[in-house]
């Protein structure tokens, strides 16, 4: 668990880069590749909704860019209280 609450405060960390500018939600995500490494990613909004890429899918997408074949954990914050 101590893991999991170091990653989420990297990814709080990650969240100040997020492009959110439309919506002001700010979102970060991680994944665990099964090398054993944490990719991240942040929200990138673009003012046409479709072409918005979210948290999880930048994360996907950089564990997938380095080898990763299969996804072993996702975490993902919010800016939000719950």
């Amino acid at each position: 668990m101590e893991e999991i609450r170091e990653v989420i405060e990297v990814i709080k960390e990650k969240m100040k880069n997020s492009y959110s500018v439309y919506s002001e939600f700010a979102v970060g995500a991680a994944v665990l590749g099964d090398n054993g490494n944490w990719y991240y990613g942040v929200n990138v909004e673009n003012v046409s909704y479709g072409l918005t890429i979210c948290a999880e899918r930048n994360a996907v997408s950089t564990a997938i860019t380095e080898g990763v074949k299969k996804i072993l954990k996702v975490v993902v914050v919010a800016a939000t209280e719950k």
